[in-house]
């Protein structure tokens, strides 16, 4: 499913003491990358509230390199968890905050 939607800027949480919102660069830099991406690549579901991959092996050698230290989807993975996301479908194809 390639759609050329894109969802808005990611949400923002107050941080401490601050009365500021802050967004962590990870999840700064994921928004960055499904809003940069092509679409055929990875893509944001019409709802805007999960992301997909598309193609792998495209993600892997051009895309994870531009936003991240590394172009593994098993890192990406692993930060995806971190942050409390998680998979939609059992594909590992569809993720969700």
């Amino acid at each position: 499913m390639a759609t050329s939607s894109r969802a808005p800027s990611p949400t923002t949480a107050p941080s401490k003491g601050s009365g500021k919102a802050s967004v962590t660069g990870f999840v700064l830099k994921l928004c960055n990358m499904v809003n940069g991406a092509p679409d055929d690549v990875v893509s944001w579901v019409p709802s805007g509230e999960a992301f997909r991959i598309s193609n792998l092996s495209r993600l892997e050698s051009e895309t994870l390199p531009q936003y991240f230290r590394h172009s593994r989807f098993q890192s990406l993975v692993r930060q995806l968890n971190f942050y409390n996301f998680r998979k939609i479908n059992r594909e590992r194809t569809f993720w969700v905050s």
